[in-house]
């Protein structure tokens, strides 16, 4: 079947007088809903409400849209309620157990309900391993909770340098402001954060007075109890050493732009690419045209990066409050 029929299809409407679903309109081909599986009527009824949705502009509400669907069916009816809202500007809002949307993340925007003992948390851009620790199953040791793919290379190393990488989970939030949501989260939830660091790039939320009234406006309520938790939520904080107003991006690029000529054929090649990158556009492009001039994967490139930048002056201080960190727990917990 290809996309276009399931797309024909989507184009239903079902017959009040009859009970019947026409699905094909020119050649007049009927169903009873008495011969349809419960998951086929499902898909009708959910096609048939946004395809018949009498203004453009509409709120479509939708209740465990993969009830009695297999994750194929679940994918393709997805696609087709993605165009169609685009086309008419509908907003189709759903619950789902099912984590195949995870791979729809361009098509869905996707938000976590995590309940609480004590309220109920909304976390954006969650990730299947951010979903699974928020229900009290940690895998590793250490975990450590990060903004993006720069910052996971830049902790993996730290991790890689101390010799405890095989007992470290990296988890990425996404933007800045989900830390507080997660790290929130997880304390209202009564999980353990002794062994869990959430590291802000140090770019934004920088000072304590910042940080508190993110972590207010999740740890909401009264009394000592409430105090307790965002003075955890907050000590579970961390970020890189970055000189004010100043992107990771850009200090990086210019750490290693400033470099002596390397001894090392591959550092000196980043190097020398560093010198030729003029302008780049957005800061946070710097890393990533590095990347694309080296014309290997995002993971490798990044690796190679990092670990030139290593070898600059600046690291040392960079790095200094995820390295003590991780330094302290590798004792603490006997690892490596």
């Amino acid at each position: 079947e290809t996309t276009e029929t399931f797309v024909y299809i989507a184009m239903i409407r079902l017959m009040r007088e009859t009970s019947c679903v026409i699905i094909n309109t020119y050649q007049k081909l009927f169903r009873h809903p008495l011969t349809m599986g419960a998951g086929e009527q499902r898909v009708f009824t959910i096609l048939d409400a946004v395809f018949r949705a009498p203004t453009n502009s509409s709120l479509i509400l939708i209740d465990e849209i993969d009830l009695l669907m297999h994750p194929q069916a679940l994918t393709r009816l997805i696609e087709v309620l993605y165009e169609r809202a685009k086309e008419k500007c509908h907003q189709v809002i759903f619950t789902s157990h099912n984590t195949e949307l995870f791979y729809l993340k361009d098509k869905v925007q996707l938000r976590h309900l995590h309940q609480t003992g004590i309220q109920t948390v909304c976390i954006p851009n969650t990730t299947p391993d951010i979903t699974r620790r928020m229900t009290g199953n940690q895998v590793k040791s250490i975990e450590v909770y990060v903004e993006d793919d720069l910052a996971q290379a830049i902790v993996s190393h730290i991790a890689n340098s101390l010799g405890i990488s095989r007992d470290v989970v990296i988890n990425k939030y996404g933007a800045a402001i989900n830390v507080f949501t997660v790290s929130g989260g997880l304390a209202l939830s009564k999980q353990s954060l002794n062994n869990a660091l959430f590291v802000l790039d140090g770019d934004e939320y920088v000072t304590v007075q910042d940080k508190n009234k993110q972590i207010e406006r999740v740890v909401t309520g009264h009394g000592s109890e409430i105090k307790s938790l965002r003075q955890l939520v907050l000590d579970s904080l961390s970020q890189f050493n970055l000189p004010q107003g100043m992107r990771p991006e850009q200090f990086i690029f210019k750490s290693i732009h400033n470099l002596a000529e390397q001894t090392d054929c591959e550092n000196e090649e980043i190097r020398n690419m560093a010198y030729d990158i003029i302008n780049a556009g957005d800061q946070h492009n710097l890393v990533n045209k590095l990347i694309e001039q080296l014309g290997c994967s995002k993971e490798i490139g990044l690796n190679r990066i990092i670990k030139l930048f290593s070898t600059s002056p600046q690291w040392s201080q960079f790095s200094e409050p995820i390295s003590i960190w991780l330094n302290n727990k590798k004792e603490e917990l006997y690892l490596g």
